[in-house]
């Protein structure tokens, strides 16, 4: 049984790169980032209206970008 001591990080890291299925979800979290957005555009025609869509669309699109952007900064700083 390994230790925790066992599972540092460059070692994970080394584990999860000799993985067989990183290239299989690597294209599934690709495809629900793009899926996202497009539902994301349905759903504020379907029920925010034409009249709105600019409005609700960027909203939406302008935090899912600062939450892409600040997302990495906010692990950075946790993990220190």
């Amino acid at each position: 049984m390994c230790s925790r001591a066992d599972w540092t990080r460059p070692e994970l890291l080394k584990r999860i790169a000799r993985s067989e299925t990183d290239p299989k979800i690597t294209r599934v979290i690709g495809y629900t980032a793009g899926t996202n957005m497009q539902v994301c555009a349905y759903l504020t025609t379907r029920y925010g209206g034409m009249r709105n869509y600019g409005k609700i669309f960027g909203m939406i699109a302008s935090l899912m970008a600062l939450a892409g952007g600040l997302g990495p900064l906010l692990a950075f700083i946790h993990d220190r």
